[in-house]
């Protein structure tokens, strides 16, 4: 049996065993903040590199630096980054503003006439002159060429600089594209934009394989309205989808063929491509002279 001193003894060191757990428990956030500075307080320091050869001092500078060191990289590394036609329509934009109270820019409609004397032939040898197809005095563009006036400057750019980068396949647009500057592209681009768009509206009258396809698609195939993107007057929809009434058919049958077979792939989620696989040649051809012949009325 416990005389009272052991008891009191007893209770005295539980008491410290119990106190030395809540500190030493409550201690832990110091452990951490020791662990983290520890290399640094007690760490030995670099010792500085040697000079290097004369011949190593004309390296670029950034070779000099030292192989340890990490890039910096911020919130905004992981942003989408602005596509180059994007680019080249602000930068024009910006140089437009700067002139405000001058001339205004003339290129584009030069370029168009006449081209740019640097290997890019005008415009309007393959895609006529502006106006309304149809309309008195004015030129559609004949074969698989596609009218450009009116169309968003945002979608020319895009178009041009994806010939340039091989997104879009064609022996005549990508040379072009590649001897137009991009501030030419821009210029170009703006100009056919400032045309007045055809005013168009589409047939509907009785009923058609194509009109069935423009208006609610087919769900069998997993084919939606062509009208969802392009427009219920197949006019085209904000800056990237295209005005399709009133366009050759020659052109519209290449165009969904490219997509079809992969020679054109500038449809950033392949929708396009897609959606041209599962539609076939024959109603392909039938929405494309429905289109074109729509668009003509």
């Amino acid at each position: 049996m416990n005389t009272p001193n052991e008891g009191e003894a007893g209770r005295r060191r539980a008491t410290w065993w119990v106190g030395g757990l809540v500190i030493g428990i409550g201690a832990f956030p110091l452990y951490a903040l020791l662990f983290q500075v520890w290399p640094d307080l007690f760490a030995p320091k670099p010792q500085p590199r040697p000079a290097s050869a004369p011949a190593a001092a004309s390296a670029p500078a950034a070779s000099a630096a030292p192989a340890s060191e990490a890039a910096v990289r911020r919130a905004t590394d992981f942003l989408p980054k602005e596509p180059a036609w994007s680019q080249a329509l602000r930068a024009a934009g910006k140089d437009a503003g700067d002139q405000a109270g001058k001339e205004p820019d003339k290129r584009g409609a030069t370029i168009a006439a006449s081209g740019n004397g640097a290997g890019a032939m005008a415009c309007v040898s393959c895609h006529a002159t502006g106006g309304s197809p149809g309309a008195a005095g004015a030129a559609v563009p004949a074969g698989a060429f596609p009218s450009l006036v009116g169309m968003p400057a945002e979608y020319l750019a895009k178009q041009l600089f994806d010939y340039r980068e091989g997104r879009r396949v064609d022996p005549v647009m990508a040379p072009i594209a590649r001897a137009l500057k991009d501030d030419e592209v821009a210029a170009v681009a703006r100009y056919y934009a400032s045309q007045p768009a055809p005013s168009l509206t589409l047939a509907e009258d009785g009923q058609s394989p194509a009109l069935t396809l423009h208006a609610t698609g087919d769900n069998g195939r997993a084919l939606p309205a062509c009208a969802n993107c392009h427009g219920v007057e197949g006019e085209g929809q904000g800056f990237l989808l295209p005005r399709l009434t009133g366009q050759p058919a020659d052109y519209l049958v290449k165009q969904l063929d490219a997509f079809r077979t992969g020679s054109r792939h500038n449809d950033d989620d392949g929708a396009m491509r897609g959606i041209a696989q599962r539609l076939g040649e024959a109603d392909a051809r039938a929405l494309a002279s429905f289109y074109a012949q729509g668009g003509a009325r």
